[in-house]
């Protein structure tokens, strides 16, 4: 059985506990139990001095995946949750490592599956951090990732209890002659290899994530394309549970505009109607964000059953809102089929038309938030029917045009 080692015990300057520290959106122990269940660990343990929500919200989701989790206060503690026969995945406290990294240092190491992986002596972590990248030897330093055989975690109970685990554990592998290989440098060099402790590197690996997690804008689409800028600069602040609120907002904002459409206040009603497709396709560029960033899979913590409710639902409850509004907007029609029909053309068209991501103007045929306004400004000069008739003919062009061209 392959098992994670984890820990959150060490603190940073300012007193919290680094594996809290919030990193994209999520908390650093997240991600490492990401890495290990990445890493294929069915088994994850993780020292700390009491369970915090943080350590709480682990346990839940590793023992929703049906595997098991442990913590412990101490090296005492680990022997008897650990066979000779397991293999133990150390990862240093408040380490993030990309998986990609991992995956390939793991997958490399042919039929000798253990190692302690190292830094130079001189490398800048070693040499800035000497207490958590500890020196195994004259040149090298632990990189603060290592494979080691279950027998090591064994050893533990023939020694004092008081000892930093992890710091007893490197002289057991080492005792045991495990494999010891150096780092390539390709994975110190692009942030793929950070420390809490290191506030710059840490925002800047932020950066780059939380930018390639969100679909590029697409400004012939304007108001989308706003949505996703916006969450790609504010989601650290927001990403970990405020799309679900978002999302209810957005449904309430859909129905106070049909409201206000059906009491008389088209206008108003359709304006209200846009504000909330642009808070619908806030929500779902953040869950996009959050499938990224998570992996997508179901062991990702955020993979809760009312986010994907959300996911799937919303943009089916947005729609029929948007149709209701125009519907209600549309008050001078006095043929009901007319007045029910031409709205659920001029919004579901031009999403039809919108699928093939590829054309030119796919992102405007997405752009339901200002297809909105804009019948709200056709409903404020009077000319709303007549907006609406022409923009579905508009829509039925185009996929006219690209079925003629596939």
């Amino acid at each position: 059985m392959r098992t994670a080692l984890i820990s959150a015990l060490k603190r940073t300057a300012d007193g919290d506990l680094r594996a809290n520290k919030a990193f994209a959106g999520r908390a650093l122990l997240d991600w490492q139990v990401d890495l290990a269940l990445t890493l294929d660990c069915e088994r994850v343990i993780c020292l700390c001095d009491a369970p915090s929500p943080v350590i709480i919200a682990q346990q839940q989701r590793v023992e929703a995946a049906g595997l098991a989790f442990h913590t412990a206060r101490g090296p005492l503690q680990l022997p008897s949750l650990v066979r000779d026969e397991d293999d133990v995945l150390l990862l240093l406290d408040g380490l993030f490592v990309s998986s990609e990294a991992a995956l390939e240092l793991m997958d490399g190491n042919g039929e000798d599956r253990h190692a302690l992986y190292t830094l130079p002596a001189s490398h800048a972590l070693s040499v800035s951090y000497p207490d958590d990248f500890e020196r195994i030897d004259r040149d090298h330093h632990w990189a603060g990732l290592a494979m080691i055989s279950g027998k090591c975690v064994r050893g533990l109970g023939d020694l004092p209890g008081y000892g930093d685990a992890f710091s007893l554990l490197l002289r057991l592998a080492l005792q045991e002659r495990t494999p010891r290989r150096a780092l390539p440098a390709e994975y110190l060099e692009n942030d793929g290899w950070l420390l809490a402790s290191n506030e710059a590197a840490l925002k800047r690996c932020e950066a780059t994530l939380l930018g390639g997690s969100v679909p590029v804008p697409q400004w012939s689409g304007p108001v989308n394309a706003l949505a996703s800028l916006s969450v790609s600069r504010s989601a650290p602040f927001w990403l970990q549970s405020a799309p679900e609120v978002s999302g209810l907002g957005a449904l309430g904002l859909g129905v106070i505009g049909a409201g206000l459409a059906g009491t008389g206040f088209a206008v108003t009603g359709l304006f209200v109607a846009g504000l909330a497709a642009f808070a619908a396709m806030i929500v779902w560029n953040a869950q996009e964000m959050r499938s990224a960033l998570g992996g997508g899979g179901q062991n990702a913590s955020w993979a809760t059953g009312g986010g994907t409710i959300l996911r799937r639902g919303l943009p089916i409850a947005m729609g029929f809102l948007a149709i209701l509004t125009l519907v209600l907007s549309n008050s001078t029609q006095e043929d009901l089929l007319l007045r029910a029909s031409l709205p659920v053309f001029a919004i579901v068209l031009p999403l039809i038309a919108g699928r093939n991501r590829h054309a030119g103007l796919s992102a405007f045929w997405r752009d339901t938030p200002l297809h909105l306004v804009l019948f709200a400004l056709a409903a404020g000069l009077g000319f709303l029917q007549e907006s609406v008739i022409a923009f579905s003919l508009a829509a039925l062009a185009q996929l006219a045009l690209l079925s003629k061209k596939q």
